[in-house]
């Protein structure tokens, strides 16, 4: 049987992932007794939380919410609403002791950040054209959405006094917002 490896994908196999991993464990916790970080930067829409709560409904809760040593959600602020809209009794929590306050507010930007990225919507198209149309309803996208999708246009895509000199090869860039639509 061969061992599994403790490196990272993509190095030359001294890089230890020991101190990555290094004291997370995941806890069971009640949602309810979890603290939202008062100056959330995002916003979560009572929409978007109901299609959550019916996607964790249907396929279960496997991604931690992540709290800092006191509680307070540093990720996951929409999960714990669907959850304790679900009635949950517990949610896995990753609890990161391992932080600094100012790591814990640095991780809070970007996990969100990171979270606002871009779509291959030809690729989403594809996959889904493949799911059985009653699957459709659990991937988060309402039926307007989902049709716009498979027979039209991406969603909410529009490019108000595009500009052209902004657009590269392959990826068009809103000169507003700076949301990017891979073509």
């Amino acid at each position: 049987m061969r061992k599994a490896r403790n490196t990272l994908p993509g190095s030359k196999g001294n890089t230890d992932m020991e101190p990555l991993l290094h004291g997370l464990q995941i806890e069971w916790q009640n949602p309810g007794a979890l603290q939202s970080y008062p100056r959330r930067i995002r916003a979560h829409p009572r929409k978007q939380v109901q299609r959550l709560a019916e996607s964790i409904a249907a396929f279960g809760l496997d991604q931690p919410l992540v709290t800092d040593i006191y509680g307070v959600l540093i990720k996951g602020h929409a999960r714990r609403e669907a959850a304790m809209l679900l009635d949950l009794p517990a949610v896995p929590v990753l609890v990161r002791r391992d932080l600094t306050p100012e790591q814990v507010r640095t991780l809070r930007i970007a996990d969100n950040k990171c979270a606002a990225d871009d779509w291959h919507w030809n690729a989403l198209k594809t996959e889904l054209a493949g799911l059985v149309s009653n699957d459709r309803g659990t991937t988060g996208f309402d039926p307007d959405e989902l049709d716009a999708l498979l027979h039209g246009d991406a969603p909410g895509i529009t490019f108000p006094e595009f500009d052209e000199r902004v657009c590269g090869d392959n990826i068009w860039t809103c000169p507003h917002c700076g949301g990017r639509l891979v073509r």
